[in-house]
């Protein structure tokens, strides 16, 4: 064998070194993919994300007043706190809209 055929790859070699660079390829891509999904997402005004709705002196007591930007309720209670609902069903997530001429909010899903 001379010294040419020696460094020359065969097909076995060429083939499992193949092999192993898609195997890398693969884990890293199902690693990056891992990472994106653990990381949070937080979008500007989403659901987990910062809104202002304004200030407690704005809102008037025991009404609510819809922050749309946030999609939920704000009303101001008697001892001045506030009290935040969430303008979604927990349960099968329809919307739940506030009716002011009953003074109720109606839950679609659940009548």
């Amino acid at each position: 064998m001379t010294e040419s055929e020696k460094n020359q790859l065969n097909r076995r070699e060429f083939i499992g070194g193949l092999w192993g660079v898609s195997l890398v390829a693969l884990v890293g891509q199902a690693g990056v993919a891992l990472v994106e999904f653990l990381k949070p997402r937080v979008v500007q005004g989403g659901f987990g994300g910062k809104v202002t709705a304004g200030r407690p002196d704005e809102f008037q007591q025991w009404t609510l007043t819809l922050v749309q930007q946030g999609h939920f309720y704000v009303s101001r209670l008697e001892d001045d706190t506030a009290l935040a609902l969430w303008q979604r069903c927990t349960y099968l997530g329809c919307t739940v809209p506030w009716r002011a001429d009953e003074g109720q909010v109606h839950n679609i899903c659940h009548g």
